[in-house]
């Protein structure tokens, strides 16, 4: 049985395991799609996403609404479409090269460009497909995970991507990983109709605690502020740490 919480603008949905979680935000992702036509998403890349996805292979392979998707990225590493560690690559093998969803509405973030800046004009140019609120595209859903530093997308403390409030997508080097990556900014997530973050494993128990409390600050996840508010969906491993405050 799922158990919501709620904490400020945070709504956490809990689930027993990954497998659950899995499953319930497939479910809750194909509820979307039942009543958004049009549905504009953004994807994230990660394990937890990946069980995700192939979760959503059963719902979409013989749905009669593949027209309504139209499937973007939040954020990809600066390689190859086919290489092991593309985003891109990942949501192909979980789930869309086995399901019909027609293939012009299927839009990765470009990286084969031999300056980054190139594929930051590409992909924006291909956010131009999404309806706009207040000049800014507007994603139906946009996914994210969180990394044990707060991280989320391609938005990691200390690097200059964080003061952009311009653009809707911009590249970023990441000193500790010695590489560039491109991703969507703050504008976009906060002109999103819905965030949602999944995060999963004892491992994420910590930086799910200091963010959703907010006894620490300065976590490049607890910047976005959507006037909506953001999703969690976590298991018990990840929520171990949390204490309900009420709704």
């Amino acid at each position: 049985m799922t158990r919501v919480l709620q904490f400020g603008q945070h709504q956490l949905h809990i689930f027993s395991d990954l497998a659950a979680l899995s499953i319930g935000t497939a479910e809750y992702v194909n509820s979307l799609v039942q009543t958004t036509s049009p549905f504009y998403i953004s994807l994230s890349g990660g394990s937890t996403p990946k069980r995700l996805y192939e979760c959503l292979v059963e719902m979409t392979v013989s749905s009669t609404l593949l027209n309504q998707w139209h499937v973007f990225w939040g954020d990809e590493r600066y390689v190859a479409h086919d290489h092991v560690q593309s985003n891109y690559k990942m949501a192909c093998d979980a789930w869309l090269n086995k399901v019909p969803i027609p293939a012009q509405q299927i839009h990765p973030i470009p990286t084969h460009c031999d300056d980054i800046a190139d594929c930051v004009a590409q992909y924006q140019q291909l956010l131009t497909h999404l309806p706009t609120q207040d000049g800014y595209p507007c994603f139906d859903l946009v996914l994210l995970g969180i990394g044990d530093d707060g991280h989320t997308a391609s938005l990691f403390p200390d690097t200059s991507i964080l003061q952009n409030y311009q653009d809707s997508v911009a590249s970023v080097y990441v000193d500790k990983l010695a590489a560039w990556r491109v991703s969507l900014t703050y504008p976009i997530l906060n002109h999103a109709k819905k965030v949602l973050v999944l995060v999963s494993g004892e491992g994420k128990a910590e930086i799910l605690q200091h963010v959703i409390s907010g006894t620490q600050k300065g976590y490049p996840i607890q910047s976005i502020d959507n006037p909506n508010g953001m999703l969690w969906f976590v298991d018990e491993a990840a929520a171990r740490l949390i204490e309900s405050c009420g709704s």
